[in-house]
């Protein structure tokens, strides 16, 4: 479901209505927008969950269920429900998962930290994470997490930004990453790199797999 109306009250709060309900939407150093775009001028990461789309596509699972992590306002499980897959979503705040409630109505939604996940070892075909590692405190713990709830098999997209010292750091992100960085954290949470691309502003789009899956 889309918002019926936004209203922009600062620089870095909204309110956002769905019909008589309304919400407010912050922008915060952790949180971004919520890690799935602007408020205000819609969804710029949509590529980035086609893109996945398109990698989940391909699994030879009968049934694939998919579990976005720091899934924000509820796009991207929005957008992977669309396709017909059972979808979970996870977010640390309580505002995103109630703005992700209106957004996907139809999914499982919860309130965890992406280093908690709440969920038995290797429970999902498809595990996503758009623009949300970046805003996690203990990456290497999350993407431990990430690989645990993994089948065997499945695949793990995931995005990062890339680290150019040209550019200062986003202040809304804790850190950003070189692609050797990037590839050791992978690594040493137990995967394995299958897929690489660069994506819109230094962003990368990266495919993973169990390393012990064959």
């Amino acid at each position: 479901m889309k918002p019926t109306k936004i209203e922009k009250v600062s620089e870095d709060r909204y309110k956002v209505w769905f019909g008589d309900e309304k919400l407010f939407v912050t922008k915060s150093r952790e949180r971004g927008y919520f890690g799935v775009g602007d408020v205000e001028n819609g969804e710029p990461h949509l590529n980035l969950y086609k893109m996945a789309a398109g990698v989940f596509k391909t699994l030879p699972f009968p049934e694939i269920h998919v579990l976005d992590v720091c899934c924000g306002s509820g796009y991207g499980c929005f957008y992977f429900h669309a396709n017909a897959w059972k979808t979970t979503g996870v977010d640390n705040s309580e505002e995103a998962i109630s703005f992700a409630r209106h957004r996907a109505p139809n999914t499982e939604l919860h309130r965890c930290e992406a280093t908690e996940l709440p969920f038995k070892d290797m429970s999902f075909e498809a595990v996503n994470c758009i623009e949300g590692i970046e805003h996690v405190e203990d990456d290497v713990k999350a993407m431990k997490e990430m690989c645990r709830v993994l089948k065997p098999g499945g695949r793990l997209c995931i995005t990062a930004p890339e680290q150019d010292h040209a550019y200062d750091l986003s202040p809304f992100h804790i850190r950003e990453y070189t692609q050797p960085e990037f590839i050791q954290l992978l690594h040493d949470a137990g995967l394995v790199v299958v897929g690489w691309a660069r994506t819109e502003a230094r962003t990368m789009f990266v495919v993973c797999m169990k390393r012990d899956a064959g």
